[in-house]
C-alpha cells in the first residue's frame, strides 16, 4: 500500500514539473515573440495614455500581417536605446507641416480626432 501511494506522489511530481515546464515555454516564447509589455514615460500620448501607463504591446503584427498606417499606434527604440510610444501621423512620402500649432499632411489640415478639444475663449473689448 505504501508502494502505491509513493508511486502516485512520484507520478503527481513529475506531472507538475511537466506542467510548469511546458507553462515556462510557451510564457517564454509569447514574451519574446508575440507581447511585450511597455510602460510610458511621458505624456505624449495623453489623453490615451499617461505618464506610468504599462501597456501590451503586439510583437507578432507589423512584421507578418500588415504595414504601419496612419492613426497606429507604435512602439519602438530611440537612438538611447529607450522605449518610445507613439501615434503615427505620415506614412513614406507624405509631407507634414505644422503651421500655426495645427499638422498639415501633404498641404491638408489633419484633424486629430483623439486629442483633447482645445478650450476657445473670446475676449471682448
Amino acid at each position: 500500500m505504501d508502494k502505491a501511494i509513493e508511486n502516485n506522489k512520484s507520478r503527481y511530481f513529475l506531472e507538475l514539473i511537466e506542467i510548469l515546464l511546458i507553462v515556462f515555454a510557451l510564457s517564454w516564447f509569447l514574451r519574446f515573440y508575440v507581447l511585450d509589455t511597455a510602460i510610458v514615460t511621458n505624456n505624449d500620448m495623453n489623453p490615451t495614455f499617461n505618464s506610468n501607463d504599462k501597456v501590451l504591446v503586439d510583437k507578432f503584427l507589423y512584421p507578418n500581417k500588415r504595414e504601419v498606417d496612419r492613426g497606429d499606434i507604435v512602439v519602438f527604440l530611440n537612438k538611447n536605446h529607450s522605449i518610445n510610444i507613439k501615434r503615427v501621423i505620415g506614412l513614406e512620402g507624405d509631407r507634414i507641416e505644422i503651421r500655426n500649432s495645427y499638422v498639415y499632411i501633404n498641404g491638408k489640415p489633419f484633424y486629430e480626432t483623439y486629442t483633447k478639444t482645445p478650450i476657445s475663449i473670446e475676449v471682448k473689448p
